[in-house]
């Protein structure tokens, strides 16, 4: 008997995602910041619909990626994503059935 297993394909990419660490001189003088990684996943990059551009610019901000990823408990929307040299915020975070979640994500610093 064969049995068809439904599964989503997640091959855009892997990003990490963390937090971001701020480095100081022995002087606590602040020199720059890094990035510290929790986990990372494999994404599927999404096309952002016009209800979720309306609202973003509505709420002031922008949307710059829309991703979805496997779902993880320990990932949350405080956290920072990067891919590649990249930084994104995570804006607007959305889990589907406790089995995947669609990220929402600005561009840190433009």
């Amino acid at each position: 008997m064969i049995q068809n297993l439904k599964h989503e394909s997640y091959n855009d990419g892997i990003l990490k995602y963390g937090n971001i660490k701020s480095k100081y001189t022995e002087g606590r003088r602040k020199i720059g910041e890094e990035f510290i990684p929790k986990g990372q996943l494999f994404y599927t990059e999404m096309s952002s619909r016009d209800t979720d551009i309306l609202q973003a610019s509505s709420m002031g901000y922008v949307i710059d990626l829309k991703l979805k990823v496997p779902y993880r408990p320990n990932i949350s929307s405080k956290d920072k994503v990067q891919i590649n040299d990249n930084i994104y915020d995570i804006k607007k975070f959305d889990s589907a059935k406790k089995k995947e979640i669609y990220l929402y994500l600005q561009k840190v610093g433009v």
